[in-house]
């Protein structure tokens, strides 16, 4: 096994008797980039202060370990400008060594261009390529768990790919360069994780929250008369690629790592 699937599974297991809960908690780092019109900016914020209440309230997350930026700044978030999410990929950095579960979860619009994958914020964008340096001298004592939800988001698996990492992109490289839903939708799932918990452990795994948001995400365009062009994808050990057939490695580390939620 390799060590992504060893470390989460001591940590995350419930009954090691090893005060598993403490050890378990994890940091959060939401960075909510541009979205769009002002229409668009109010549903971003409203899935944002979902995320905040959801983490807090059914997963327990304290204050002190969620960290979350807004787009140009928005009471009580600081902005999500360059600057201000390379500084605190710098802070993901430096509790790596921890040895608690990292959590990052991106949010808002993304594109690919000539060159590589952007994350779009206000001023300068930042580049896959960026993110990836950012966190290449992050320890592999703490899992990190990266939740890109943006449209092009499979763009990014290559360059944030590292050991003991479980990577998430809300559709598969080269498939969506439109708006997702997936943000939404997974605030939606966070806020009654049991509904998604099919195993019924009490802890969110991360393979029933994509699961989940994806048959969330099926239903939205099934509705709406449209065709789902979102295809959520999981890279569970951390080289950058997603397994072409179920159940390989990718899947089972996603289904090791989780969330413990509140019941």
């Amino acid at each position: 096994m390799r060590r992504f699937g060893a470390t989460v599974l001591a940590v995350w297991l419930l009954g090691l008797g090893v005060r598993a809960a403490e050890v378990a908690r994890p940091q959060v780092w939401v960075f909510a980039g541009l979205a769009g019109e002002a229409e668009r900016s109010e549903r971003y914020l409203a899935t944002v202060k979902r995320l905040q209440e959801a983490l807090r309230q059914r997963f327990g997350v304290a204050d002190a370990d969620l960290r979350i930026l807004f787009e140009r700044g928005v009471q009580p978030f600081p902005a999500c400008d360059e600057g201000a999410l390379l500084r605190e990929l710098d802070a993901v950095k430096q509790a790596s060594a921890s040895g608690r579960p990292l959590w990052l979860i991106f949010v808002g619009q993304g594109a690919t261009g000539k060159d590589e994958a952007r994350f779009h914020l206000p001023g300068q964008d930042v580049t896959a390529r960026q993110i990836g340096e950012r966190l290449a001298g992050a320890a592999a004592d703490s899992a990190l768990v990266v939740l890109f939800t943006s449209a092009a988001s499979g763009a990014f698996l290559e360059a944030l790919a590292g050991p003991n990492r479980l990577l998430v992109a809300a559709a598969a490289p080269g498939i969506e360069d439109n708006e997702t839903e997936f943000p939404h939708l997974l605030a939606e799932v966070l806020a009654q994780p049991r509904e998604a918990d099919t195993d019924g452990d009490g802890r969110l795994a991360v393979a029933e929250l994509v699961r989940a948001v994806s048959t969330r995400a099926e239903a939205w365009y099934r509705e709406r008369g449209l065709v789902n062009t979102e295809r959520a994808v999981i890279d569970g050990n951390g080289d950058g690629r997603v397994d072409p057939t179920p159940g390989a490695d990718d899947d089972r580390y996603a289904r090791t790592a989780g969330l413990s939620y509140q019941r």
